[in-house]
C-alpha cells in the first residue's frame, strides 16, 4: 500500500507570466511510504513518526505541532498568543528535524534507540513537482479554454496537484500494480480582494462559488474565499485516472485535511503525523530553493540535493511541472497500456525536446522505463511493438534517428525471446529488415549487413516477395560502403527478378505493372546515377510511368531524377520535371513558399526536409546568382532557425547536406558570418551517424574549405577522407554531395 501525503508553496493563483512570478519558486511536495503491502506497517510509522516528533522537539526544546508552523504559541491557559519569536522557534524546531531526520528515515530511530517494538517494513520516498519558468505549454496555448489555461484562476495549482497525484500513484515505476493507496491531501483556500473584480469573475466563471466559513468571526473582511481543492475535486481527478489507466480495480481511500496547530493531542498528531512531514518538507524547500535570482534548473538541484541527503537510500520522486514531464507521463502510461513502440517514442521525443530539465530527466527516470521494457515477456505485447517499429520504418516519412533509437532499444527484448517456439519467427524477421532499413539511413553499412544477414537466416519463414524488398535494402549498404559495381550487379539481378514475376503476370491477366518493379527501376537509376552514367534517367522515367502520380513511391523516384539532372548538370530537364514535384510552382520562390508550408497531406507522400534538400542543391547548381534578396533573407533565416534547435532536438539526415550547401551559398552570397554558422551546424544534425554520413559531413566541409581558398585545411580534410574513401573524386556522387 502506498501512503501519498502532499502540501504546497507558492502563488499558484491567477499566475501572472511576469519576471517576478515566473521567479517565485511554486511546488507541491509532500512524502510517499511504501509499506510494502503490510498495513499495519503503516499505522506502526505513523506512530514511529509521531514519536521522533516529540522526542525531537523535546530535545530541542521546541513546541510539537506548533514548531511546523510558529506563527502562534500556546501559553499555560491554553489560548493561541502572537509569538514574536516564530521564524526563530521554527528554524531551531527545522534544524533539530534536519540532523536527526536521515537517520529516522533511513532506520526508523532517534539518536540509534527504537521508537516502536514493531520494526519498519517500508521506506519513504520524498516527492517534488516544481513549476518550471517555461511551465507546460499544453496549457499556455492562445485561445485555449479558460477551464485550462494555466494563467486563469486556480488551473496551474490543480494541473500540478493532479499530475503530481496521477505520477506517484498511475504511473510510478517503483509501485506499478500498487492494490491499494492512501491519499492525504491538504486543502487549499485562495483568497480574492473583494476589488478585483476581474478575479471573482475568473473563479465564478469556472464554477467556483464563495467559501461558507462556519465560524463567520474565521471569515476576512473584504475578501472573498475558494476552497480550490478539497475531496470531491480530488476524487474526480482519481476516477478519472483510474478509467484512463485501466485501474478500475485500485482500492483508493482520500482524506483532505486543514491542519490546525491546537491539535496536539497524540490522537490528533498520530494522524497526521506523515502530514506534518510533509508540512516539514515544504518548510526546507521553501528554505532551499527561495532564491529569486536563481534559474529554476539551479533551485530544482538544490531541492535534488536536499532530498537526496535526507532519504539517500531509497529513490524520491522528484519531478518538475514542464513539458519533458508530459512525455514521461506518456511514456509510462503507453508502457501501462502495453504500447512498448509509443512509449519509446515519446521517450525520444523526450530526448529531443526543448527542456532545461531534459539531462535530468534522461539521467534520473527515462532509464526506468527502458528497463522496464528491456524485462518484459508478454510475447503478445512484444510483438505488437515489432509490427509497429515495422510499419514505421516502411512509411515515407520517418525520423531516422527515432527508428535507430526504438530499434536499439527493442533490440533487448526481441534478443531475449526470439529463439523461444511460441514467437513467430516472421515478426523476428520484420524486426531485422526494419534494422536494415534504420542503419540505412544512418549510413551505418556494416550494421544494416549484419541485419541482413540475420534476414537471411530466416528467409525460409516469409514469402520471396518479402526477402526481396530486403535485398533491396542491401544494395542500399552496397552504395553506402561505396561498393557501387556490386551494388550494380545486385540491383539488376533484383530487376530481372521483378521482370520475370511480372511476365508470369502477364499470362495471368494481371497487365497493371507491379509496383515492386517500379521500386526495382528505381533502385536501379539510383545506382546508375552514383555511378555517373545516363542510362539512370531511362530507369527513373520507367518507374514513374509505373508508380501513380500522387503516391510516396512517385515523389522519391521524382526526387531522385531530380538529383539526377542537377548532378549532370541537365538544367532544361530539371526544370522540366520539377514543378511536379513542388506542387505545380515553377518560380524558385514559389517553390520554397511551397516547401515551407506544405500541408499534413503532403507530408504524408513527400518528406519536406528532402524536398528541401533537392531545392538547396538545385539553387546551389542552377540559381544561386540568379535569385532576389527576398529568397536569400528566407534561405537564411530558415538555417538560423533550424540551427537554433539543434542543442536539443537533432535533424538526421538529409538536414547536414542542406547546412554544406547553405554554408556555400552563404559564401556565395557575402553571408560570411552565417556561412560560418551553417558549417558549424553541420556536425550537429545527425545523433551517432555512421561512417557515411561522416564522410558526407566531411566531404562538405571539404568543399567549404576549398570555397574559402584555405587549401591547407582543405587538403587536410581530403588526407583524412581518402582512409575511408580511397576515390574521392569518383565516389562522393550524386547524394552523397
Amino acid at each position: 500500500m502506498l501512503t501519498v501525503v502532499l502540501n504546497e508553496y507558492g502563488e499558484f493563483h491567477h499566475l501572472r507570466q511576469d519576471e517576478e512570478s515566473i521567479k517565485t519558486i511554486h511546488f507541491i511536495a509532500g512524502i510517499v511510504y511504501d509499506d510494502m503491502d503490510n498495513e499495519q506497517d503503516a499505522e506502526n510509522e505513523r506512530i514511529r513518526l509521531d514519536r521522533f516528533f516529540r522526542a525531537v522537539a523535546k530535545d530541542s526544546h521546541s513546541l510539537y505541532p506548533q514548531g511546523f508552523f510558529g506563527k502562534l504559541k500556546v501559553d499555560e491557559a491554553e489560548e493561541e498568543i502572537f509569538n514574536p519569536d516564530a521564524k526563530k522557534d521554527m528554524r531551531i524546531f527545522r534544524n533539530a528535524i534536519d540532523a536527526a531526520l536521515p537517520e529516522f528515515l533511513a532506520h526508523g530511530t532517534y539518536n540509534g534507540d527504537e521508537l516502536v517494538a514493531m520494526p519498519r517494513v517500508g521506506h519513504y520516498a520524498i516527492a517534488l513537482t516544481l513549476k518550471s519558468e517555461a511551465g507546460k505549454t499544453e496549457y499556455l496555448q492562445p485561445f485555449m479554454s479558460n477551464l485550462l489555461h494555466d494563467k486563469v484562476a486556480s488551473n496551474l495549482y490543480w494541473h500540478m496537484a493532479d499530475g503530481l497525484v496521477s505520477r506517484l500513484v498511475f504511473t510510478n515505476p517503483f509501485a506499478l500494480g500498487v492494490q491499494r493507496v492512501r491519499l492525504q491531501l491538504a486543502t487549499q483556500m485562495i483568497d480574492v480582494l473583494d476589488s478585483e473584480r476581474g478575479r471573482l469573475i475568473e473563479y465564478s466563471q469556472l464554477g467556483y462559488t464563495p467559501y461558507e466559513y462556519q465560524d463567520e468571526a474565521v471569515k476576512k473582511e473584504g475578501i472573498t474565499s475558494y476552497q480550490v481543492a478539497n475531496a470531491f475535486a480530488y476524487r474526480a481527478s482519481l476516477d478519472r485516472h483510474m478509467v484512463e489507466s485501466n485501474r478500475p480495480d485500485l482500492d483508493v481511500r482520500l482524506r483532505t485535511v486543514s491542519l490546525r496547530m491546537k491539535e496536539n493531542d497524540p490522537e490528533s498528531t498520530i494522524r497526521n503525523a506523515f502530514l506534518y512531514l510533509a508540512t516539514y518538507i515544504c518548510t526546507n524547500f521553501i528554505y532551499y530553493g527561495a532564491d529569486r535570482e536563481a534559474t529554476d534548473v539551479f533551485k530544482f538541484k538544490k531541492l535534488v540535493d536536499f532530498s537526496n541527503r535526507l532519504n539517500p537510500t531509497h529513490q524520491n520522486l522528484l519531478f518538475v511541472y514542464d513539458n519533458i514531464d508530459t512525455y514521461f507521463e506518456q511514456a509510462m502510461q503507453a508502457y501501462l497500456n502495453g504500447d512498448y513502440f509509443d512509449a519509446l517514442c515519446y521517450t525520444y521525443d523526450a530526448y529531443n525536446c526543448e527542456s532545461k530539465f531534459q539531462s535530468y530527466y534522461k539521467t534520473n527516470w527515462f532509464p526506468f522505463l527502458e528497463e522496464l521494457i528491456h524485462s518484459a515477456d508478454d510475447r503478445v505485447v512484444i510483438e505488437r511493438a515489432v509490427q509497429d517499429f515495422v510499419n514505421y520504418a516502411n512509411q515515407s516519412h520517418i525520423d531516422a534517428g527515432k527508428l535507430h533509437y526504438v530499434y536499439e532499444q527493442l533490440t533487448y527484448v526481441l534478443e531475449d525471446i526470439q529463439h523461444l517456439s511460441s514467437v513467430d519467427q516472421r515478426f523476428v524477421y520484420a524486426f531485422y529488415d526494419g534494422g536494415v532499413t534504420a542503419f540505412n539511413h544512418l549510413g551505418e553499412s556494416d550494421l544494416a549487413v549484419a541485419c541482413f544477414q540475420k534476414c537471411q537466416s530466416l528467409a525460409h519463414t516469409v514469402p520471396l516477395e518479402t526477402y526481396m524488398q530486403t535485398v533491396r535494402r542491401r544494395v542500399v549498404a552496397k552504395l553506402d560502403r561505396y561498393a557501387y559495381d556490386d551494388a550494380l550487379t545486385l540491383a539488376n539481378y533484383v530487376v530481372e527478378y521483378e521482370e520475370q514475376i511480372q511476365g508470369l503476370r502477364e499470362k495471368l491477366s494481371m497487365d497493371d505493372k507491379a509496383i515492386s518493379l517500379g521500386q526495382a527501376y528505381s533502385q536501379l537509376g539510383q545506382v546508375y546515377a552514383y555511378l555517373e552514367r545516363e542510362e539512370a534517367e531511362s530507369y527513373f522515367v520507367k518507374a514513374l510511368s509505373i508508380f501513380q502520380e500522387g503516391t510516396s513511391d512517385y515523389y522519391r523516384t521524382l526526387s531522385y531524377l531530380l538529383h539526377y539532372y542537377i548532378d549532370a548538370e541537365k538544367q532544361r530537364d530539371y526544370k522540366t520535371w520539377a514543378s511536379k514535384y513542388f506542387g505545380g510552382a515553377i518560380k524558385v520562390s514559389d517553390q520554397l513558399t511551397y516547401i515551407t508550408s506544405m500541408i499534413d497531406d503532403d507530408k504524408v507522400v513527400k518528406h519536406e526536409f528532402y524536398a528541401l534538400y533537392v531545392y538547396i542543391k538545385a539553387l546551389y547548381q542552377f540559381y544561386k546568382h540568379a535569385v532576389g534578396k527576398d529568397v536569400i533573407k528566407r534561405i537564411v533565416a530558415l538555417g538560423k532557425e533550424v540551427g537554433q534547435t539543434l542543442n536539443y532536438s537533432v535533424k538526421g539526415h538529409p538536414w547536414e547536406l542542406i547546412f554544406i550547401y547553405m554554408s556555400l551559398l552563404g559564401y556565395d552570397w557575402n553571408y560570411l558570418t552565417d556561412a560560418e554558422y551553417f558549417k558549424e551546424c553541420i556536425r550537429q544534425t545527425v545523433d551517432n551517424p555512421g561512417p557515411a554520413i561522416r564522410n558526407i559531413m566531411a566531404y562538405g566541409e571539404m568543399r567549404i574549405a576549398d570555397r574559402k581558398g584555405n587549401q591547407k585545411l582543405c587538403d587536410a580534410i581530403r588526407k583524412t577522407l581518402e582512409q575511408d574513401v580511397k576515390n574521392i573524386e569518383r565516389t562522393m556522387t550524386y547524394m552523397f554531395r
